[in-house]
């Protein structure tokens, strides 16, 4: 009989290949072992342009070498835009073209608004879908990597740490303009 190796949790969530910078990387090479935080954003989203060189800043002076991996999975609208975006970044991405792997990870973890991201843990398991609000509270990863019940989950607002553009939120707005407390 003939058993093929088990297929990584992270080459299932994002195929074979990843970027890392302009350069095609294999995904169980570069998240093997690893604390992975999916990154939904897009260039045109002002939270999102605020958010990420804290993230960049974070990931260099402390998270990477904790053990997280950042992938980048864009909400632009074009290749061009998505390119220039991630150049500012210092991670991994999915390539623009995967657009039905984008599509599958913004249903799977019900992705309504951005910038939003989510922390896996090293099985692709999820441990929070707040991982921006975790990781605002606690930048340098001393309760990395953010499990439920960690000081950095026990300090979010009330929104629970987003800040995020979508439709779901907007309808969320409007109905508390009407709704007396």
């Amino acid at each position: 009989f003939f058993f093929a190796p088990k297929m990584s949790a992270f080459v299932e969530l994002f195929g074979e290949n990843l970027l890392s910078g302009s350069e095609a990387v294999k995904t169980a090479d570069a998240l093997n072992g690893k604390v992975v935080a999916i990154y939904f954003s897009a260039h045109w989203c002002p939270p999102c342009r605020q958010f990420t060189p804290k993230l960049a800043e974070w990931y260099k002076k402390s998270l990477k070498e904790k053990g997280l991996e950042v992938v980048f999975v864009s909400r632009d609208n074009d290749d061009a835009t998505f390119k220039d975006y991630y150049a500012t970044m210092p991670w991994t991405a999915l390539p623009f073209s995967e657009k039905n792997a984008r599509e599958t990870l913004q249903k799977k973890f019900n992705i309504s608004g951005i910038p939003t991201l989510v922390i896996l843990d090293t099985d692709g398991q999820s441990i929070t879908t707040d991982g921006r609000g975790a990781v605002t509270k606690d930048p340098t990863g001393k309760d990395f990597p953010w499990k439920s019940g960690s000081k950095a989950d026990d300090k979010k607002g009330k929104d629970g740490g987003k800040e995020t553009h979508g439709f779901k939120k907007f309808l969320g707005d409007i109905k508390g303009m009407f709704h007396k407390k």
